[in-house]
């Protein structure tokens, strides 16, 4: 960061501010928060933060406040000031004349300077110092030259200048002479002080006296404009949403004066406009609400007050998910859903655990799956709240209408997912019943306890994916809807308005028919256009919010990592074109655009989240001789393997194989098929083939319960694809994951033996030696699939990988060799 940037505030300076611009209940505070952040002094990455959220709202919204046009116009944002250009060349436009008076008026401050080279302090400049500190309220004992304080190094000319504003504010009682006579030696000080110096915010009286509020502001230009605004926040946080609406509309007026002391310092009776930043920054009385006050629930039966848990190792505290509805709502009714914390456990909330959540303050993140609801009033499902020893158990408002449409199930899941500091602490869920009459016939239509939902994304915020989706079940009775969540860590991928949705329609049919066109295909010369003909069908099953969000990740991290994890056990993804793709140099198919990992996500069956780091010292490979099909490849695959690897070899059979993935001891931590597989919807030769002619099935996988296996890469035909079973996600690899098993690799169709055996050695050397994530090597698999034909595209397009985009596997393996 550069010299002057003590002067201009970051993203991480304003991020609160953009929270509430971003996820706001009250649109009036909303517009007033970006407004604000519009007019504060940014550096160039905040600037663009800004501009991003208001350009959206130039193009978005009809009516925009005066402030917020007038402030768009001092950003340094060309999308946003080409808006405002063509508003005030349109006379027609409602913001025609604020959009002219916007662009007319430049106030923005100079970008901050380059480091300079250290200058030597020069002689008598402490010495100096020390006599201004004496004779700023002295009078004939101030030195009249300061140019060596010209000289001082930062840190001392810092302390220098908190020294006399501290003085100032220290005797503000003073006569008005003293005052005014004081504060001109004080801008002497500042001109000939560094450019880089900057006060620390010094604590303002109970009481300042209103007519100098004006010189007060004045001194405290002196200080980063950082430090005042985590003033602001600590204020924020203390008021209700009316102190918060006059608190921002403050900053709006004061902001343009952060870190920019005026070249003429007022007396201390003369009024002006710098008073804004005393008023900030003035204390003032505020009621503060006290654990155990919060109403009554307004539905389910009363609650009577429960002490907090005590907070074990001083630091953690105990408490459970809020999510307050009606059991019953008519169709097309609004009713409030009260999301939050909540002291004691509700019958009608179902969540695993409680939430362990910290004993002091913290943002509390939760993101809202309501399928079959519509949100009332254009607020995000998307909620932000913060907790404290003020406020144990914070709750909001969102306000839901059920949507009358007899595509909806009688019982409607509303999911929550609860976070701190981009930590997934624990998911819940409560059922509302949609439907006209008593509650008991509404109720005889549905089961009689609702489906367990469960979570699969990663709690670990270092290694969190640019862009999680959810691909979830959508409430309805044919059960062809689906409904999309996402999450991101990067502001610039906005949270969806409402829950994204799609309907679907045939797609176990769809996949087999497009698997099987592929390799009937396999060595026409149509095959490359078929391929991307079967992206573009997926493509079209994509909500437009969830591309938009893929390009927001994109625009922040180029390739992005994305983790989908989906209950349609049917579409690739992986394959869909993407709309606009941000590197036009390879396919436009996502899992080329994008680093990808899939996940299972079983509504009825807690599936544990992929984990981002897997430590392996052994590997075995699963081969063998197959009289009537013999495979070559991949006979040259395992040896390879136990030569490079020491994979231990296992024979293609049923008891060995079974006998290998159930060990308590000694199992192998990677576990590799080079082996003939077949896809089968009617099952009944479905499975990895043994040289028996016998199908290790799925249900004979999951059999076995549990594995001690991290890696199982399934390099046989057809083995990447899967079905529902009993309404869950099933097939062969969802077995292996059932296992407990971290990450697995596995084609969708048949695949060429000797490209297979290229990919799986490519796959290990990369992963193994190379650290590369496994998700990043199929990635580029597939973009280097630009201008290849027959099994040169088929191939590396087949494989998906099921894990943590960003996995990394730490291979200990003693004695392999370099390939």
């Amino acid at each position: 960061m550069s010299a002057g940037s003590d002067r201009f505030v970051s993203t991480s300076d304003i991020e609160p501010l953009l929270d509430i611009a971003g996820r706001g209940e009250d649109r009036r505070l909303r517009m007033e928060a970006l407004t604000a952040s519009a007019s504060l002094p940014l550096d160039a990455a905040a600037a663009e933060a800004v501009g991003e959220i208001v350009l959206h709202r130039l193009r978005t919204e009809r009516e925009l406040p005066g402030a917020l046009i007038a402030a768009a116009g001092i950003l340094p944002v060309p999308e946003v000031r080409a808006v405002l250009d063509h508003w005030a060349a349109d006379r027609t436009s409602p913001h025609h004349e604020a959009a002219g008076r916007s662009l007319a008026t430049d106030v923005r401050p100079p970008a901050p300077s380059a480091e300079s080279p250290p200058v030597p302090v020069a002689a008598g400049a402490r010495e100096l110092s020390a006599a201004v500190r004496d004779g700023l309220l002295g009078g004939s004992d101030f030195p009249a030259d300061l140019s060596p304080l010209a000289t001082l190094p930062k840190t001392e000319a810092r302390e220098l200048l908190t020294s006399l504003v501290s003085t100032l504010i220290a005797a503000m009682d003073s006569d008005d002479d003293t005052l005014a006579a004081a504060t001109e030696r004080l801008g002497l000080v500042v001109q000939a002080l560094p450019t880089t110096a900057v006060a620390a915010l010094q604590a303002l009286p109970e009481r300042p006296s209103g007519e100098r509020d004006n010189w007060l502001g004045a001194l405290l230009t002196l200080v980063p404009p950082a430090t005042v605004l985590s003033a602001v926040y600590r204020r924020l946080d203390t008021e209700d949403s009316s102190g918060q609406l006059n608190t921002l509309r403050q900053l709006t007026r004061a902001a343009p004066h952060l870190g920019r002391p005026p070249l003429n310092w007022p007396p201390p009776r003369e009024p002006g406009t710098l008073a804004s930043v005393t008023l900030l920054l003035r204390p003032k009385a505020r009621g503060v609400r006290r654990a155990g006050d919060e109403p009554a629930p307004p539905y389910g039966r009363p609650r009577a007050p429960v002490a907090p848990s005590p907070a074990p190792d001083g630091g953690r505290r105990e408490a459970y998910a809020r999510l307050d509805a009606p059991r019953r709502v008519p169709p097309a009714h609004v009713f409030e859903l009260r999301v939050g914390l909540s002291p004691t456990p509700s019958p009608e909330v179902s969540q695993p655990t409680s939430l362990t959540v910290p004993a002091g303050e913290f943002l509390l993140d939760v993101e809202i799956l309501a399928p079959g609801f519509e949100v009332v009033g254009g607020d995000p499902l998307s909620v932000r709240m913060k907790a404290g020893p003020d406020d144990l158990y914070p709750y909001q408002l969102r306000r839901l209408r059920a949507t009358d449409d007899d595509a909806f199930a009688a019982e409607r899941v509303i999911t929550a997912v609860y976070s701190v500091s981009g930590r997934v602490i624990g998911v819940a869920h409560r059922t509302v019943l949609v439907g006209e009459g008593p509650e008991d016939a509404v109720a005889a239509q549905v089961s009689e306890e609702p489906a367990g939902i469960t979570w699969v994304l990663p709690d670990d915020p270092a290694t969190q994916p640019d862009l999680e989706i959810i691909v979830a079940p959508g409430n309805d009775a044919e059960g062809t809807r689906l409904c999309w969540l996402y999450r991101s860590p990067h502001r610039q991928v906005r949270p969806a308005g409402k829950t994204p949705g799609s309907r679907l329609g045939g797609e176990a049919e769809w996949a087999r028919s497009a698997m099987r066109s592929v390799q009937d295909r396999k060595d026409a010369s149509d095959l490359p256009s078929h391929l991307r003909g079967i992206g573009f069908d997926v493509s079209e099953a994509v909500p437009l919010q969830v591309w938009e969000a893929l390009r927001a990740a994109a625009r922040v991290t180029n390739p992005p990592t994305v983790l989908i994890a989906t209950w349609d056990p049917y579409v690739p993804w992986e394959l869909a074109m993407v709309p606009e793709p941000w590197d036009t140099s390879i396919p436009a198919h996502l899992g080329a655009q994008a680093t990808v990992g899939r996940w299972t996500y079983k509504d009825q069956i807690r599936t544990a989240a992929p984990p981002a780091r897997l430590t392996a010292r052994t590997m075995a490979v699963v081969t063998g001789d197959y009289p009537t099909s013999p495979l070559e490849q991949a006979a040259a695959e395992a040896d390879h393997l136990i030569t490079e690897y020491r994979a231990e070899s296992v024979d293609a059979l049923t008891d060995p194989v079974l006998g290998g993935l159930g060990r308590k001891v000694g199992a192998p931590d990677i576990l590799h098929f080079a082996v003939h597989g077949k896809f089968d919807a009617a099952e009944s030769e479905d499975g990895i083939m043994m040289t028996d002619g016998s199908y290790l099935s799925r249900q004979s996988v999951r059999g076995v319960e549990t594995s001690l296996v991290r890696l199982v890469f399934l390099n046989a035909c057809q083995l990447g694809q899967s079905r529902k079973a009993l309404g869950s996600y099933a097939g062969m690899v969802p077995a292996f994951v059932g296992l407990g098993i971290g990450a697995a690799v596995a084609p969708l169709w048949n695949v060429d033996d000797g490209v297979a055996r290229e990919f799986a050695q490519g796959f290990y050397k990369a992963a193994l030696k190379g650290k590369t994530a496994p998700a990043e090597y199929l990635r580029r698999q597939r973009a280097a699939t630009q201008g290849a034909s027959g099994a040169g595209v088929s191939t590396p397009l087949a494989y998906l990988f099921y894990g943590h985009p960003r996995l990394t596997i730490e291979w200990d393996q003693e004695g392999a060799d370099d390939v």
